[in-house]
C-alpha cells in the first residue's frame, strides 16, 4: 500500500512538472518576459532566468530579453554567459541604431572590468569612441582603465583628448594631475590638481596628491592644509594620515603628530604593516611623547622598536638616557634631542662659547662637525658625538686629518661617552681637547648658564629707555668673552 502511494505521488509530481513546462511553451515571448519580471520582483531570480531563457528560444532577436537575461546572469555569478548573451546581439547584427550599440558595448565593457579583463573592457570602449568621439564619459573610463594597468602615457593621451573637449572637467584634471605625479612631472601635476580643487574644493583625492607634492617640496604647512582635507577619503585615508603625522612632526606640533602617528599605526596594522615602517612610526611617536613631557609613553614606544631591532637609529641611547641619567642632567637633554634639531643645537653651543660658525655638517643623527673661528679669526674644528661607547684613537686621528684639511688651529671632540687611553695619548700634544661625558656635562651647564644670563639681560635692556645698538653689541661681546673664559676643562 505504501509503495503504491509513493508511485502515485511521483507520477503526480512528474505530471505537474510536465504541465508547467507545457504551459511555459504555450506562452509567447512577451508573456514570458512579463512572467520573468514578476518572478524577479518577487525574489525568485532563478525562475526569472528560466522564463527569459525560454523567451529567447522563442524570439532570439529580442533586445529587452537579452538585456535582462544578461543582467541576471551577471548578478548570479555567471558573467561569461552574460557577455555571450550580449555579444550575440553585436555578432548577429541585431542592432541598427548607434545608440543601442553603444549601450550594449558599455555593458559588455562593464562586465569585463568586473572580471578584471581590463584589455577587453578597453577594446569595447574604443569601439564606442569610434561611434561617438565626443563621448566624454567613455573617454574618462578608458583613461581610468589604462591607469589601472599603469599605462601612464596612453592614459595621458586619452584624458588630454577629453580635456580638449571639456576644459573644466574636474575628474579629467584630477587624473591628469595624478598621472603626472606618478611620472614625477610635478609642475604639470600641481597645475592640474590646483585647477581641479578650484573647480571642486571638496575633491579629496585631488587634495591628497596636492598635499604629497607640497610634502615633497618640504612645504609642510601647505602639505598639512591639503592632507587634512583628504584624510576622510577611504581610498587614501591611511596614506594621508601617515603623511600628516610626518608633516606635523616636521613643524614640531608634537600633539598633532602623536595623534596621527597613533592613528597611522592602527590603520597600518589592519593592512599588514611592514616592519621597517612600524619601527619608524613607533620611534617618532616616542619622540613626540618625549617632547610632550610624557617620558613613560615615550619609553613604551621605544621599547617596541628595541624589541624588533636593538640597533635601530639611536634607540639604545634613548632608552639608556632615560634609564640612567637624572632628568635635570644637561647631557640627557643633549642625548635625547630630536634628530631634526641636533645640528642647530650643536651650532648654538659653539656660538654661545663665543665662536662664529663658518659651516656645519651632520653626518648622521649622532655626529655633527662644525668649523668656527674666534675673535682673532683662528679656526677651530668641533666634532660632536652622541655616543655612549668609548672612542678610540682612530676617531681622534680622523678628526686631526679634518683639522689639517681646513687649517684648524685647535680641535674639540665632545662625546656622551669616554675615550680610550690610546685616544688620550694621541690627542695630548696635538691641540685636540677631549671632552668626555663628565667634561661635556660641565660645558653644557656653563652654556645653559650663559644663555639664561643673556635672556635676563635682554629683558632688562628691552625695559631700559634710550637703549642703543652699540650698547647691545658691547653686551654681546661680553657674553661671548664670558663663554670662553668659563669653558669646562677637557679631560
Amino acid at each position: 500500500m505504501v509503495a503504491l502511494l509513493v508511485i502515485l505521488s511521483s507520477l503526480a509530481m512528474i505530471g505537474i512538472f510536465f504541465w508547467f513546462y507545457q504551459s511555459i511553451a504555450s506562452m509567447g515571448p512577451k508573456k514570458l518576459f512579463q512572467q520573468a519580471v514578476i518572478a524577479y520582483e518577487s525574489g525568485n531570480t532563478e525562475k526569472a532566468i528560466e522564463f527569459l531563457e525560454k523567451a529567447l528560444e522563442v524570439e532570439p532577436t529580442s533586445l529587452e530579453v537579452r538585456w535582462m537575461l544578461a543582467e541576471l546572469y551577471r548578478k548570479t555569478g555567471r558573467p561569461e554567459l552574460a557577455i555571450k548573451t550580449l555579444r550575440e546581439v553585436l555578432e548577429w547584427g541585431l542592432i541598427s541604431e548607434p545608440a543601442e550599440e553603444i549601450k550594449f558595448r558599455k555593458k559588455i565593457a562593464e562586465i569585463y572590468k568586473e572580471l578584471g579583463n581590463i584589455g577587453s573592457a578597453y577594446e569595447e570602449l574604443a569601439e564606442v569612441i569610434k561611434i561617438d568621439p565626443d563621448d566624454i564619459d567613455t573617454r574618462l573610463e578608458m583613461g581610468k582603465l589604462l591607469i589601472k594597468r599603469e599605462l601612464w602615457d596612453r592614459a595621458l593621451v586619452e584624458l588630454q583628448a577629453l580635456l580638449a573637449r571639456a576644459p573644466e572637467h574636474v575628474e579629467a584634471l584630477y587624473y591628469l594631475g595624478m598621472i603626472n605625479f606618478h611620472l614625477e612631472r610635478f609642475v604639470e601635476a600641481k597645475e592640474k590638481l590646483k585647477k581641479a580643487v578650484s573647480l571642486n574644493p571638496n575633491h579629496k583625492k585631488a587634495h591628497f596628491y596636492l598635499g604629497l607634492i607640497y610634502y615633497r617640496n618640504k612645504d609642510w604647512e601647505k602639505a598639512i592644509e591639503h592632507l587634512e582635507k583628504a584624510k576622510d577619503d577611504p581610498e587614501v585615508k591611511t596614506k594621508a594620515v601617515r603623511y600628516l603625522a610626518e608633516a606635523y612632526y616636521q613643524v614640531e606640533n608634537w600633539e598633532k603628530a602623536a595623534t596621527y602617528f597613533e592613528e597611522a599605526i592602527q590603520l597600518l596594522k589592519s593592512e599588514g604593516m611592514k616592519e621597517q615602517e612600524m619601527l619608524d612610526l613607533y620611534y617618532k611617536l616616542g619622540v613626540c611623547y618625549e617632547m610632550l613631557k610624557q617620558p613613560q609613553k615615550a619609553v613604551e614606544n621605544w621599547k617596541v622598536v628595541a624589541k624588533y631591532d636593538p640597533n635601530y637609529e639611536d634607540i639604545q641611547i634613548k632608552l639608556e638616557g632615560y634609564a640612567k641619567l637624572d632628568p635635570d642632567d644637561p647631557l640627557r637633554e643633549f642625548l635625547l634631542a630630536p634628530p631634526n634639531s641636533i645640528e642647530a643645537k650643536c651650532r648654538s653651543i659653539v656660538e654661545t662659547l663665543g665662536y662664529r660658525v663658518r659651516s656645519s655638517r651632520m653626518y648622521n643623527k649622532d655626529e655633527v662637525d662644525i668649523i668656527a673661528v674666534d675673535d682673532r679669526e683662528k679656526v677651530s674644528y668641533f666634532s660632536f658625538k652622541r655616543w655612549l661607547h668609548e672612542i678610540g684613537d682612530m676617531v681622534v686621528k680622523e678628526v686631526k686629518s679634518k683639522m689639517d684639511d681646513v687649517g684648524a688651529d685647535r680641535g674639540w671632540i665632545l662625546t656622551c661617552g669616554g675615550f680610550s687611553p690610546s685616544a688620550r695619548a694621541y690627542a695630548e700634544n696635538r691641540k685636540i681637547d677631549l671632552y668626555d661625558k663628565n667634561a661635556f656635562r660641565e660645558l653644557l651647564k656653563r652654556v645653559k648658564e650663559i644663555e639664561e644670563r643673556k635672556k635676563t639681560r635682554r629683558k632688562k635692556v628691552s625695559r631700559a629707555e634710550g637703549d642703543t645698538q652699540p650698547h647691545k653689541n658691547t653686551q654681546n661681546q661680553r657674553d661671548a668673552t664670558e663663554g670662553k673664559n668659563k669653558e669646562a676643562k677637557p679631560t
